[in-house]
Parts: C-alpha cells; structure tokens; sequence
C-alpha cells in the first residue's frame, strides 16, 4: 500500500490537509530566494565558478576547503581538502579561526605562510543545514592600497578641517590628518599600522559595534556619537561618519571616518553609554548617581575618594566557564560587598570587571578601611554551577578634588593606580600618584610596538641549557626576547605581563610554540642522540578549548616526537577551584599526547602537596629564589623536602638559578637531577649555545 492511499483510508481529510500544506510550506521555505547562496555553495555551477574566477577565491565549508580558484593554488599553493587555518601565519590564526567561527560575514587582514605579503580575507557567511560556510576572497593589501581614489583621498587629507581617518578593510590606520593627530594626542608615526581601537574608550559593548556596522556593509555609511579616549587618558565624544571607499570595480578597499568633536554639548552623553554597561546588574545603581554624589560633595566643600575595584581573572572564566557564569560570578560577589556596607556605601558597575563607589572623607584612610572590609568578601569563594568560584581584585583610589574634578577624569586617575597595583599581585591597593601618567603612556607605547613585534620580525628565541649531574645538556628551555626597532631590547619581564594584560600573549604563544618545535625538528636531523625541548605556555593558552588539538597538529606537521617537548606551567595558574578543575583535564588530554608537563616556580605560594598529587606532572622545577638562599640552612632542609616529595611522587627535580659552583655541589647533595643558571650559559640564539656547547653539533 502506498503511502497516499495509507493516508487517505487511515487519516481524516482534514489532518491530511494540513500535513500536505505544511509539506508545501517546507519546500517554500528551503527553496526561499535567501537559501541560494547555502544552496549554491554545494552546486557543481558555483565550484565551476570558483575554479574559473580570475581573482583568488575559496569556498570553505566548516573551515576546510572543498573549491580553490586557480588563482588561489598557483598563487599562495591552497589546495582542497585542506584545513584553511593551517595555511595561516600561527600569529594570525587565533583571528582567523574566530572569525570562521562566527555566523557572519568578515574582513580581516592574515598573512599566509610562505608568503611575506599580507592579505585581506572578505568572507561572506552562509549557512546549509549545520554546516557553516563561506566564500572567501583573497586580495592583496598592497593591492588594495594602489586604488587611485584611496590615493588622491590620502593626498586630500591634509585639507580636511575635520578630524580625518582612512582604515583598511581590517581598522588598520592607513592614513590621518593632522587634527586627527591633535584630538587624539597621537603622532601619525604612532598611529599608522595600528588598529582603530587605539582610540577606543571601552564604553560601548559588542551590540553596538556590530549594528554599526551592519548598517556599514548594508548602505555603505553609517553615522552617529562614539566615545573616544585620546592618548592622555581622557575621553571624548565625537559625532562620526564612516563610509566605504571603493575600487574601480565598486569593490571596497578602505574606510573613511570623519570625525567632530561634541564632548561640551553632549556631556550626558558618557553617562547614558555607561549605563548600558551596568544595566546588567540592576540592583546597582546607575553610574549617573556617581555625578549626584560627586555634586553634592563639591557643593558642601568636602572632599571624597573614588574608590575602583577591578576584579582579576575575569576573561579567564569568561574563556572556561563562559560569558554567563563568569557573569553570575561577579553578580554574586557584588550583591555580597554590597550587603557587607550596607545603606552607608553604593556599589557602582562601571564596567564587566570594574566597580567603583565614592565616599567622602577627609583623609585616604577612610577608603582603605572599606578596601579591607570588601577583601574580606572576596576571601570567601561564591558557587556557580556547582563550582567554587575564586575571585580577587586590585585597587585604585582616586581624590576629589586633587586628581579630578569629574567622575570620568577621577575614574581615569583610579584606573591608572589600578595598573601600578597589579605590579604587587592581587588584593593590593594602591593611590593615584600624577607621576603614574607617564608610566601608563610608556606602557601603552610598548602595547602598540608588540602588537607589530612579529610582522617586523621583532621577537626571537633565545636558549638556556638544561644540564644533568654530568654537565650534559639534556634540553634547552625556549626563552622570548624583544629586540625593538623602537625601545631596544625589552625586558620580558616588562613586555610578557604588557601581552598577558592586552591578550596577546595566546596569539604570541602559539607563535613561540610552532617556532620551538621547527627548531627542534631542525635540530634534530640526522642527529643520534636527540635533543628536547621545554617551552613556556601561557593562562591563555591554557584556557584555549583547541590548545591540545593545535599542538598535536605541530608535533605532526613537523614530525617530532611528543617526549621531546616539555612544557611549562607556571605555579601560579593552580589555584583552588574551577580553574584548577580545567587545568587537571588539559594535563590529561596532553599526557595522552605524549608530551612531558614541568610545573615551573614551584615554591612561590600557590600550589600545594595535594595538587602535585592530582597533576600529570613529569618534572618540578624549583624557584630560583630557594637557590639563591642556599647559604642559610633552614633553605636547604626546604629543598632537601622538596626533592624527598619529588622522589615520592615520581618527579625528576630541575633546580633554576644556578649561579656559582658552591650552589651546584650543595644541590648535587641535596640529590637534584638537573640544574639551569647563567653558572652554564645565559639564554642566547641557539647558535650561540651550540658554540659553547661543541658536543651539541653532533651529526648536526
């Protein structure tokens, strides 16, 4: 029986009806004029046009590609089959798996490996079933940048009263005029090759950029009030208008943004876009009642203190326990510190991670005494998700009237002791000093120099010698150095917390850890006795979901053994709760690889016997600052625990900081199995190291 007389003698007219026009309906639907483009990805007409188009062009479906122009194999060797992100230099290749994970169109600027000329990628969304597709369009930047009418509107800028800035497809300033340099406090030699959110003032959330520019890409211009923040550190209201610059051919090639300056007329302006910000927690009141006080306060001639919380690790539970939870957690904490001062103290969000409150007193001591009650809020852990959630916080505290006379110029003072505190490590307070500006600019300029560090060929790695009781080299540690066309040699210590802070450091990471590993494999060829290497991987690295999976990749790319690579975490990243939840399942999933873990600086506080007894460690390394202490003796009964511990649980001991012969023989006693310190050799290139060290060149 066939299924229509099925249904005409079983089911009631009526029901077969409306199962038939609901059938009809389906069809419409998966045959709508807006299903083409999905529909076309999977049609042998769009691969033959693909195939055929003169220009550099891919379709990818879930991130692989399955057409290639011509263009695109003989010109940058893509091929079908292929995962696209793997044919990215590793120091792009956090932006361009984003943007491929997104469901909407992108332009982004990448270069290819093999290829030192950098691309713009404009990527048109589309979706069938589950999967997610996009046409992609390669074209060259220098390309782009021989449009003539980009190249007569860079020439005209300069006549331009208005501040005047031209972008690339990216927001990469491309060109500015001189009023543009004096609102925003910027030289031109400063702001070219920067992204535009060098001015940003972190007032408006996501939802704002993205219906920017959704109008953008649908009309070609967009037009409204963007707050701004100039070099100095204080914010401004402009009224903006962007639109496209295009090609002989109609394609865009750059932005313009015009830009006026309405920061007098339109002061409510900035209380309205913090509002948005706090809306969330609405039993806060809104950061307009901070003006209120502050009123208030200035008219009965009293002085008061703008106290700011800015609560750590947020990003990090963003990334493992996502945007929600992260959220809930710094609602919870606040509703505590808010019933802690009860009716006396209004607690204000001014920011995803950023409280403030204003209290009047005449003297600093006032404030520091809240500061003191609110960390005592935050030593106790609020539960989400059936997790203990640990949050701590830095302080910065601003006066009125002596560091402002604004709310905004008194958060901006608060903020810049806030980074001065962190310096000292969590739950510090720290008052605004003016002497901090110039600290913060520094800062900034070293901000703006490593976001270019790896394009100018800037960073490197250096190399320190791991030996064994014999003096054999048994690995080399993977040290980053900065060798800046602008500041010199920087310090790591100076640029790696810059990166940590900014979030580059994921992206920088995984550029130190594809550039170890090709050492390694280069080193290692036609070598008999191989060599190791140990390699530093950073929090945000770590809170990565793909970090194990991209690591495989490497090792198989480059055909190295996963025992050959250690790597480094530090001490500190082990911290009660959820994190160190996280932290116990990555280290699983790595040892299956068959990488070796090394827990780095043990000793400074963090960790304890318990933890080492749940990781999958291979190797504990002992803090420098035990080393350097040997000459007294309660020091050394320290590490001789340690290294009795390390033996117990199976652990090989590597001791840092080794600088004199004396240190050496103790911790040979002490039964240390490896040793690292400039008493060896000081991290240098590796062929440097493989000088100082002839048995190394082995076979090499």
């Amino acid at each position: 029986m066939d299924l229509v007389a099925w249904m005409l003698e079983y089911v009631s007219p009526f029901v077969l009806w409306i199962w038939l026009g609901a059938a009809l309906l389906g069809a419409l639907y998966w045959l709508r004029p807006g299903r083409t483009s999905g529909l076309a990805f999977f049609s042998a007409t769009a691969r033959e046009n693909t195939r055929s188009s003169p220009e550099a062009t891919l379709h990818l479906r879930n991130g692989v590609i399955v057409e290639a122009s011509h263009t695109s194999r003989r010109g940058y060797g893509l091929k079908t089959n292929a995962i696209f992100a793997e044919a990215v230099e590793a120091i792009d290749r956090e932006a361009v798996l984003r943007a491929l994970s997104g469901y909407r169109d992108f332009r982004l600027s990448c270069r290819l490996k093999g290829h030192a000329s950098a691309l713009m990628l404009v990527g048109r969304y589309s979706q069938f079933g589950n999967v997610m597709a996009f046409d992609i369009t390669l074209r060259s930047v220098a390309e782009l940048d021989s449009n003539p009418r980009y190249q007569r509107l860079k020439n005209a800028l300069s006549g331009v009263s208005e501040s005047a800035v031209v972008t690339d497809l990216a927001l990469n300033i491309k060109a500015v005029n001189p009023e543009f340099e004096r609102v925003s406090g910027y030289r031109k030699s400063e702001l070219l090759g920067q992204h535009i959110s060098i001015i940003g003032s972190g007032y408006h959330n996501s939802g704002f950029y993205h219906e920017m520019w959704q109008q953008l890409q649908a009309v070609g211009q967009w037009s409204g009030q963007v707050w701004n923040r100039n070099r100095r550190g204080e914010t401004y209201l402009e009224q903006l208008a962007i639109s496209e610059v295009v090609d002989a051919r109609g394609e865009v090639s750059h932005y313009l943004g015009l830009c006026s300056d309405v920061s007098d007329s339109k002061l409510i302006g900035r209380d309205a876009s913090l509002l948005e910000v706090s809306r969330n927690l609405k039993f806060l009141p809104a950061i307009k009642d901070l003006e209120v006080m502050l009123a208030s306060v200035s008219a009965g001639g009293y002085e008061a203190d703008l106290v700011l919380i800015d609560l750590q690790r947020y990003l990090l539970l963003k990334e493992t326990l996502g945007a929600d939870s992260a959220d809930q957690a710094v609602e919870m904490m606040a509703q505590r510190i808010s019933a802690e001062m009860g009716a006396e103290l209004l607690i204000h969000r001014i920011d995803w991670d950023k409280f403030a409150f204003l209290i009047r007193t005449d003297s600093l001591r006032r404030g520091q005494q809240q500061v003191e009650r609110i960390i005592s809020c935050l030593d106790r852990p609020v539960r989400v998700l059936d997790k203990e959630i640990g949050l701590t916080a830095n302080f910065g505290i601003s006066t009125f009237p002596e560091d402002g006379v604004s709310i905004s110029r008194l958060i901006n003072s608060a903020e810049t002791a806030v980074q001065r505190a962190r310096q000292y490590g969590t739950n510090t307070c720290i008052k605004y000093d003016a002497r901090d500006t110039e600290k913060v600019v520094r800062v900034a300029r070293y901000e703006r120099g490593l976001k270019g560090a790896v394009d100018a060929g800037e960073l490197e790695l250096h190399y320190q010698p791991i030996v064994d009781v014999d003096g054999r080299v048994s690995k080399l540690e993977a040290l980053l150095r900065w060798n800046s066309a602008e500041f010199g040699v920087v310090s790591p210590a100076v640029f790696i917390p810059i990166a940590e802070d900014c979030g580059m450091i994921r992206g920088i990471g995984y550029w130190v850890l594809e550039r170890a590993i090709a050492d390694l494999a280069h080193w290692n060829r036609d070598r008999e006795r191989l060599l190791a290497v140990s390699i530093n991987v950073s929090v945000g690295q770590l809170a990565d979901e793909v970090f194990a999976s991209r690591l495989a990749e490497l090792l198989a790319g480059y055909q190295v053994p996963a025992d050959l690579v250690e790597l480094e975490i530090t001490e500190s990243i082990l911290m009660e709760g959820e994190y160190l939840e996280h932290c116990k399942a990555l280290l699983c999933e790595l040892k299956q690889l068959g990488v070796r873990i090394a827990l780095d600086d043990f000793g400074t506080g963090y960790s304890s016997l318990s933890h080492l007894k749940e990781l999958s460690l291979d190797t504990l390394k002992i803090d420098r600052s035990f080393v350097q202490a040997l000459e007294e003796g309660a020091e050394a009964e320290v590490l001789r625990s340690i290294v009795e511990m390390s033996r117990r649980l199976g652990l090989s001991v590597v001791a840092e900081g080794v600088e004199q012969v004396q240190q050496e023989q103790i911790l040979q006693q002490l039964g240390c199995d490896f040793f690292q310190g400039f008493y060896y050799a000081r991290p240098k290139p590796i062929a440097d190291i493989l000088a100082a060290y002839p048995a190394l060149k082995e076979s090499a």
